[in-house]
């Protein structure tokens, strides 16, 4: 939602040439229905024409946007995620970062959670259709 952390990331994109491979979307924050609930989210107009998505950064929004504010992440996009698709998670070692992974594992058939090389970081990997809500993998928390 910030367009200097968005330029930054383009920027980056180039340096090691990746622009053609990725995708850097602007949306500026709107409340989101999920569920029951409504966060602070990325306005949903963003993922229009979005499909195969096969990699995916959650790193915000930011925690001062309320509770769980990246929990909706995941429901919102899996419909435009690729039949098999990697997700990582920053800053997965706070709460409430943890706490929507342990929600998406449990909620999100075929989604599993693989060794990562540090605590702040989450890796996810996604296959549609491949097991039941409840079923997905998880890595024990150190």
């Amino acid at each position: 939602h910030l367009e200097e952390f968005a330029g930054r990331t383009r920027q980056m994109l180039r340096e090691h040439g990746l622009q053609d491979r990725a995708t850097v979307q602007d949306a500026p924050l709107a409340p989101v229905p999920v569920g029951a609930g409504t966060y602070e989210w990325y306005a949903l107009s963003a993922l229009e024409g979005m499909t195969e998505v096969g990699f995916v950064v959650v790193d915000g929004p930011p925690k001062a946007t309320g509770p769980d504010a990246r929990y909706p992440a995941v429901p919102l996009l899996v419909e435009h995620l690729a039949d098999e698709a990697w997700i990582v998670v920053d800053d997965a070692d706070r709460p409430d970062e943890a706490h929507a992974v342990e929600r998406w594992l449990t909620e999100v058939p075929g989604l599993e959670q693989l060794p990562s090389p540090t605590d702040e970081l989450a890796v996810l990997h996604y296959v549609r259709g491949s097991a039941r809500p409840g079923s997905a993998a998880r890595t024990p928390a150190t």
